[in-house]
């Protein structure tokens, strides 16, 4: 384990053979001192077809931090013992990058790119808005939105049971989603579009075809005016189709009728 240089792609990228994210199973926890380090299944990477003697490595980058760990070989994968991410930046989402390569001249052989770790309160579903508590002094939420990259949710790690409270307060809800689902949409607009079927961009085209939006949607050199009313419509049947605000004010409702028939 060491703080490196990425491996540069050949020249050749076609040739690389792509390791699909689903492919592997990765997630970040944080041990009982506070030290984020991550845990994975060892790669299956056989039917990539390729040397067993082919070498894996996953870096994982924060900003502009990198370390790299060595997970064995095609024939005898191994998952490193020590796999603390202390030299990276915790305030910022973590990426991994796994990368087979050339047991003799170091040549990338296959890839699987830009892979988000999963938090331990995340099912196995690979979530198009994923969701991260980060110290954000007095903010309650933001979005961290990097340039083509996958948008993430951040919550205020200091309110108390913010991501129960997130998954299922519904006023907490329709106060966070609809603005936090509209950035992330001015996002993909602006972002140059990956059709493959792994990348953030086509999950979040399939959540516009779900809501038979994904014909309309708009180019990024298109009137401002066109986007904002695109957007509104899209954030409205978001909102009905999951019944956001019915649902908050089902509950408002209902606390207000317990309080009234408390006091009486």
């Amino acid at each position: 384990m060491n703080k490196v240089q990425s491996i540069v792609h050949t020249s050749n990228p076609t040739k690389i053979k792509k390791i699909h994210n689903n492919k592997l199973n990765i997630e970040l926890n944080e041990d009982f001192e506070g030290e984020k380090f991550f845990q994975m299944d060892e790669p299956k990477l056989g039917y990539l077809d390729l040397d067993k003697d082919s070498k894996i490595y996953v870096y994982v980058s924060a900003g502009s931090s990198e370390m790299r760990f060595t997970l064995g070989t095609l024939g005898n994968p191994k998952v490193p013992k020590n796999r603390l991410l202390v030299e990276l930046p915790t305030e910022l989402t973590f990426w991994f990058r796994l990368i087979v390569v050339d047991p003799i001249d170091s040549r990338i052989l296959a890839s699987a790119e830009k892979v988000r770790p999963k938090a331990s309160h995340e099912d196995t579903r690979e979530p198009i808005l994923p969701v991260e508590t980060r110290d954000l002094g007095n903010i309650l939420w933001k979005m961290n939105i990097q340039p083509d990259e996958l948008p993430v949710l951040y919550l205020n790690k200091e309110f108390p049971n913010i991501t129960d409270r997130f998954k299922t307060d519904k006023v907490f809800q329709i106060l966070v989603l609809p603005q936090a689902v509209r950035m992330c949409l001015e996002h993909l607009i602006a972002s140059d579009y990956d059709k493959s079927n792994d990348s953030w961009q086509y999950k979040w085209i399939v959540f516009l075809k779900e809501l038979k939006m994904h014909t309309s949607l708009p180019h990024i050199d298109d009137d401002d005016i066109v986007k904002i009313k695109w957007l509104d419509k899209v954030i409205n049947k978001f909102s009905k189709n999951v019944n956001l605000f019915d649902d908050a004010v089902s509950l408002i409702t209902n606390r207000g009728s317990k309080i009234g028939d408390f006091n009486e």
